[in-house]
């Protein structure tokens, strides 16, 4: 059985992607490449101090910024490897003009349970969608005993059912 550490990235500084100094906010991917806050990081420092007692053998990371930089102060801690995984990404959801906009639409699929009603297509990832391609990436660790995973809170939420705030964590046992 593998245990996988699943750690929220640090803050990140999503005022540079309001349609700031990020090339690119204006068309939605600002989103993806959006860093920490330099409190991000300090979360994410003081998140690993408990785990240097653990025995994590590796950490994995989604490619969006905010977590893969979140990743390298883990793995810089811990002194592990990392690795980066695609289908860690976060939720998907058609591009929309502010956060509040795309917290509306979090909000619409909570209210459908997080699947699109029968019938019907939705611009946004369904949670099983989201919890077949992450269960992926994590069956491709199963010969690992302890694995840190850093990535998003609506991913967490999809396997856990849990929220998690800023470099806050839940353990998930595979």
């Amino acid at each position: 059985m593998t245990t996988f550490h699943l750690i929220r990235h640090g803050e990140p500084d999503w005022r540079l992607a309001a349609g700031g100094d990020l090339k690119g906010a204006a068309v939605g991917w600002a989103a993806h490449i959006v860093p920490l806050t330099g409190t991000g990081i300090r979360q994410v420092e003081i998140a690993s101090e408990p785990l240097e007692a653990e025995d994590y053998q590796l950490v994995i990371s989604s490619p969006m910024t905010r977590a893969h930089q979140s990743a390298n102060v883990i793995s810089r801690i811990l002194h592990l490897d990392l690795h980066v995984e695609f289908d860690l990404h976060e939720w998907v959801c058609a591009w929309r003009p502010s956060l509040e906009k795309v917290n509306e639409t979090v909000a619409e699929m909570l209210e459908s349970e997080g699947e699109w009603p029968p019938g019907e297509m939705r611009d946004w990832e369904p949670l099983s969608s989201v919890r077949a391609r992450v269960s992926r990436v994590l069956d491709r660790y199963e010969n690992f005993e302890r694995v840190i995973v850093v990535c998003h809170e609506t991913v967490i939420f999809s396997l856990t059912g849990k929220w998690v705030g800023h470099a806050e964590s839940v353990t998930l046992e595979m």
